[in-house]
């Protein structure tokens, strides 16, 4: 693979490293292989387009996409329950080398993920997992040797070159529920922050080689504020807001120790840094395991070159003897078939079409927003009318047409995105991959946006300031994945006083918190009946006997209490 910037050889083997602490290491896995005994297509340097375009068919779809990624530990153990193999027992059982990076202390997850993802049937037949591992062999193949070259460049360990296939199975055009997207799984605010563009034009966090140095950013910068691989993984997963939280409320800085500890970290991310490590621990033994060993000499020989704001991608695809699937499928960042109108954008093609790009983009046809149409404005026409006849954003046509006031006058014109004298179409064709992909997000985006209305809808708590989304959810006894789910919110976003939130069992969680206050200092206090309340119900919830309850506010039996009446509790 050969760009402008990197054009160095690759060496031929990658071996995942280890810390000091063998000796104890392998203890474990003694412990827990005696525990689990108890219970029991490549695209070439010399391809021709034919064969890119076979081999990017043979990608999974939206609806696969994400096999494997989003399983458990839990459901890999259910998936995998049967007992080690003499080979999968005689890997785990090896002393890798071992000059630790990321010290390999394996437990019960750990195992579990190894399982799932080697185990086969009693026909020698890929169970589901498996499939999902060769699945991301075979897809991450293009991009491997590339992504190493990059993490020795920065100085990184060889370890995070494997994190996109827990993160996405190295799949550029995946989806997560939440709208993570690309091969790095980025949410679009922190695509943003490490330099990807993602706006109607582009999405950069589909771009396999940007998105590889931004996220090689991420995790130095992660790196630097932890000084730890596990916890910088960790918070890869969850945020480095919630893994600093984690540190302090647990008053470790060790993850395993965090974990130990409780419940300090979502059991997602509890899971997330074992499942990076089985992996790791299958990728140094492929052909032990039975999997096709990775060359890291792989060269499908793919050069970048730059386009001008404005270039008709699909003319140009046509003119170096590609058809638009085909093209995708080596650009996956593009959203539409014009390149974004005020920035040069890298396209990646074979090397021997760039000879012919190039030819193509001297010419006067080339010229940048070649592929627009232009609209002669009529009498009652406006921005919103125009942007809604043409399904284009006003904020794109105003881009586009900054000389142009807000009120239009019939027979001004408008510069128009949508045909070009070659009949292109610049949004991605109907059924293309870019297409498919900006449905997934439109999904999560909608699901998102229908779980903030109910949000609105049911509120019961409004933002004050100086309120955060971790003080909100402490203050009600919920748990911050909680809160946040309610709300259709991530980590990323912010807050802003007078914001009506949802807090999910806020009555029972205020209650906690009076009962809490009140043992603290071991008074009485008040409680104001609510609707529905009963003595015995009263009674359970701040675990005192009914009887007293009764003597203490001088009723019987059969009283009946009303909404608003005052009850006196003394906790015992």
């Amino acid at each position: 693979m050969i760009f402008p910037e990197h054009t160095r050889s690759f060496r031929n083997s990658a071996k995942v490293c280890v810390r000091r602490g063998s000796l104890r290491i392998l203890m474990v896995i003694a412990a827990l292989l005696f525990v689990t005994a108890c219970a029991t297509h490549t695209v070439g340097p010399d391809a021709p387009p034919a064969q890119v375009a076979k081999a990017s068919k043979a990608k999974p779809t939206q609806a696969d996409a994400r096999d494997g990624v989003d399983f458990s530990a839990e459901e890999a153990a259910e998936a995998s329950d049967d007992a080690l193999t003499p080979e999968q027992q005689k890997v785990l059982s090896a002393d890798d080398g071992i000059t630790l990076t990321l010290s390999q202390r394996e437990n019960q997850d750990f195992v579990n993920f190894f399982k799932f993802f080697t185990a086969t049937d009693e026909n020698g037949k890929s169970r589901r997992g498996r499939v999902s591992f060769e699945r991301w062999l075979e897809r991450a193949k293009i991009y491997l040797p590339y992504v190493r070259q990059v993490v020795r460049e920065r100085g990184l360990p060889d370890d995070v070159i494997f994190l996109p296939f827990a993160e996405s199975g190295y799949n550029p055009w995946a989806v997560s529920r939440a709208g993570a997207v690309g091969m790095w799984q980025f949410m679009p605010f922190t695509g943003r922050k490490y330099g990807l563009t993602v706006d109607w034009w582009i999405d950069q966090r589909r771009d396999p080689y940007m998105a590889t140095h931004a996220a090689m950013d991420y995790l130095s910068v992660l790196y630097g504020m932890f000084g730890d691989w596990h916890l910088a993984l960790a918070a890869y997963n969850a945020g480095e807001g919630r893994v600093g939280r984690a540190i302090r409320n647990s008053g470790s800085d060790d993850f395993f120790e965090i974990c130990r500890l409780g419940s300090h970290l979502p059991r997602e991310t509890r899971q997330y840094v074992p499942k990076i490590m089985a992996i790791n621990k299958i990728i140094l033994h492929l052909e032990e395991l039975g999997f096709e060993p990775i060359d890291w000499n792989h060269d499908p020989d793919i050069a970048s070159l730059n386009v001008p704001g404005g270039t008709d991608l699909l003319a140009l695809s046509k003119a170096v003897g590609l058809d638009w699937s085909e093209f995708e499928a080596l650009n996956p960042a593009f959203r539409r078939t014009v390149s974004p109108p005020e920035m040069e954008t890298p396209i990646y093609l074979p090397s021997e079409k760039v000879a012919h790009a190039n030819a193509y983009l001297a010419k006067p046809e080339a010229r940048p927003f070649a592929g627009y149409a232009t609209y002669t404005v009529r009498s009652g026409d406006s921005w919103w009318a125009i942007s809604r006849r043409h399904q284009v954003p006003i904020n794109i046509l105003r881009t586009l047409n900054r000389g142009l006031s807000s009120t239009l006058h019939p027979g001004q014109t408008v510069m128009i995105p949508a045909q070009g004298a070659n009949a292109n179409i610049a949004a991605a064709p109907s059924g293309s991959r870019a297409a498919q992909a900006e449905s997934a997000v439109a999904n999560a985006e909608s699901r998102t946006a229908a779980t903030r209305a109910l949000a609105a809808k049911r509120s019961n708590y409004i933002v004050k300031s100086g309120d955060s989304l971790w003080s909100i959810s402490k203050r009600h006894g919920v748990s911050l994945n909680s809160l946040l789910a309610a709300n259709g919110l991530s980590n990323g976003n912010r807050i802003k006083a007078g914001q009506r939130l949802y807090i999910p069992g806020a009555g029972e969680a205020q209650t906690r918190e009076q009962q809490a206050r009140a043992k603290e200092t071991l008074s009485e206090i008040t409680y104001r009946v609510q609707q529905g309340d009963t003595i015995w119900g009263i009674a359970r919830k701040y675990n005192v006997n009914p009887s007293h309850l009764l003597a203490w506010n001088s009723l019987n039996r059969n009283s009946v209490l009303r909404p608003g009446q005052e009850i006196r509790i003394r906790l015992p």
